[in-house]
Formats: C-alpha cells, structure tokens, sequence
C-alpha cells in the first residue's frame, strides 16, 4: 500500500508521495503545490483592486461633473436674467405699437366727430337763415293783410302772393327734415385677430431649421429646364429656401434660388445633362442641412417652335407656331422658344414661299438680339 507523508509551511505545502510495491517502499521526487486558499485570495484581491480603480474613476469624473453643473447653474441665472430682459423688451415694444395705433385710432374717432358736429352746424346755420327769411315774409304778408286801403293791397298783392308760393316750393326743395349725419358711430373695432394674435404669443426654439423634403413626383425635366419642389420641414421655423444644382456633370453645386418658394424652375441649362439638385432652408439663426440629392435629366436634343411672345407685331404664325409669315420689307427676326448654352445642334427649315425682294437668313442669335434688324448685320 502507499503512504503520504505531507508537512505545510506559511506559504506553501509540500506532498511527498509514496508508492509502495511487493519489493517494499519506493519514494518519488517531491513537487511544491499552491493551495485553492492562496490562488482565491489572489484573484479576489485582483478583482477588487480592479473594481475599487474603476469606481475611483467615476467618482473623479462625477465630481469634475458636479463642478460643470454649477458653472451651469450659474450660466442659467445669467441667461435667464438677460432673456427675461429682452422678452420685457419685445412685450414693451408690443404695448408701445399697440399705444401708437390706440392713438391712431381714437385720433381718427375725435376727427369723424368734429365732421359731424361741423356738418350738424352747417346745416342748424342754414335751417336758421331760412326759418328768418320765412318768418320775415309771414310778418311782412301778415301787416299786408291788415291794410285797409284796398288800393295799396292790389299793388302788392300779386307780387305776395308769388313770394309766398316761392317760398313754400324752394322750402321742400332746398330743406331737408332729416339730419345730415347720424348720432350714432356705425363702427366697430375689429380686435379679433389682434387678440387671438396675443393669446396665441409663444415662444419658439430658434434654431437652424432641418432639412425640407423634395417631392420627386412634382419634380420634372422638360427640354433644357428642371422643376424641383420640396416640402417644409416640418417643426422649423423657416424664412427662406435656397436651391442648388450642380453643373450637370457631377461637378460643384451653386445657387439658383433664394426665396420663399416651395417650387423653382430653372431655364437654360445644357441638353443631354443629368443634374443634381439639392436645397436647404435658413432662418436669422443660420442655415439647415441640405436635402437628399435629386438627379433630374435634361433632354437629349431641343424641341421647339417659334416665340410669338418676343416677335415683332408684323409677323404671323400658324397655331402650332412651326410656321412663320412676314408680308413687309422690313428686317424682322423671331427666335426659337428654347435656348441652349452649349453642345451640338442639328434643325431643318423649310422655305414655303419666298419673293425676289426678300431676304431671309438662318442662324443663332442671343435673346436680347435686336429684332428689327437682319441677322449678322
């Protein structure tokens, strides 16, 4: 049979190790063993170390955040002081635009109510002049009517007799029962939206707005012109748009719009030209980011007629403006409804009718070419 015979230090335990045998007791090498006990403290002492850096380090960053939250709180109290401020100040310049138009308006009242007094007056000074010039007349035909002698009343009786008739014609003719002006002020301060207007005064983050969103199937391409649209975003406050495209080669974009607008069309590009348009919004806060890309394809080659719209008055052309006439002998030019800026260009003409004494030329001419005078010259 075998024996152990095992004797333990402080540190470490030594096993020797017996094998035992018919011939009797062989003894092995001896081998130094760690203990379970040692290796456990060992890795818990580790783990620990770990754990107790890890937390050291939070508790760094925790107070260097504590430290930024008062400096932010700090930052609170000075913005808020300087924004109470400045809503104090657009609340102020409210009431004052209200003050100024409150005066406008009570200003406009005093002005219809001396109009209507002065027109009152006016009408009291002519009623009076004509009640004295009645009664003048009543009394004067009432001592006529007292007059004994017959003969006197025969000479003026007549002539009485028209003024009164007269008098009572042109009374119903120049004077008029009914005031001139109305007591009452028929008007009515239309408050409404201005009320609706403050209960609705709100604030709003400003801040760039975000990017609108082209519409692809309002966008469109037709000969050498695009028409790109796009919708608002939605939650920004937007005061502008502006609409790039690139150069139809994938070279860099520039601007072709800046306004208001959802929708643009862009004349005069190149044919046979894939062009990539993008647009973005902006507010007094600055710009927002542009849109996805859109990529609209110009026309291979240039369909079009004739431009009545910049021909002289003199010339003539059939309804679908393939045909023009010109009776005189005057040099008149009319141009092509589409222009083109670049590129290789192939047209047929058609000569109807021509006579001796005229003198037609073909060629390409700039939009502002003078359309009274040949080409060439």
């Amino acid at each position: 049979m075998s024996s152990v015979s095992m004797h333990s230090s402080v540190r470490r335990q030594v096993a020797l190790e017996w094998a035992g045998s018919l011939c009797g007791p062989v003894c092995f090498p001896s081998r130094p063993l760690v203990s379970a006990q040692v290796l456990w403290e060992v890795n818990h002492s580790t783990e620990l170390s770990q754990n107790l850096q890890q937390l050291s380090e939070k508790a760094k960053c925790t107070t260097e955040f504590i430290h930024r939250l008062k400096g932010l709180t700090d930052k609170v109290t000075e913005n808020s002081t300087a924004f109470e401020g400045a809503v104090e100040t657009q609340c102020l310049q409210l009431v004052a635009a209200l003050e100024a138009r409150k005066a406008q308006l009570l200003d406009f009242v005093r002005q219809e109510r001396e109009m209507r007094l002065r027109a009152l007056r006016e009408q009291m000074t002519l009623c009076t002049a004509r009640l004295q010039q009645t009664t003048a007349l009543l009394q004067f035909c009432i001592e006529a009517l007292k007059e004994t002698d017959s003969v006197s009343f025969l000479q003026i009786g007549s002539m009485l007799i028209a003024r009164a008739a007269n008098a009572d014609l042109t009374w119903h003719k120049d004077f008029s029962s009914a005031p001139r002006v109305s007591p009452e002020f028929d008007l009515t301060l239309d408050d409404k939206a201005v009320l609706r207007a403050v209960e609705q005064l709100n604030f709003i983050q400003m801040k760039p707005p975000a990017a609108p969103t082209i519409i692809p199937e309002e966008c469109s391409a037709e000969n050498n012109s695009v028409t790109v649209a796009w919708q608002p975003p939605p939650t920004s406050y937007v005061e502008g748009y502006v609409l790039e495209l690139d150069d139809g080669c994938g070279g860099d974009f520039r601007e072709v719009y800046c306004g208001k607008e959802t929708i643009c069309t862009v004349d005069g590009l190149h044919f046979h030209s894939l062009y990539n348009a993008r647009v973005r919004a902006f507010n007094s806060t600055g710009e927002g980011p542009y849109s996805e890309c859109i990529g609209l394809q110009t026309a291979e080659v240039a369909w079009f007629t004739f431009d009545p719209n910049t021909a002289p008055p003199e010339l003539r052309f059939t309804d679908d403006n393939c045909t023009v006439t010109g009776d005189g002998y005057e040099h008149r030019v009319a141009l092509g409804s589409v222009g083109f800026s670049r590129g290789v260009h192939y047209w047929e003409y058609t000569i109807n009718r021509y006579d001796a004494d005229a003198d037609p030329s073909f060629g390409v001419a700039r939009i502002d070419v003078n359309r009274e005078q040949m080409l060439g010259e």
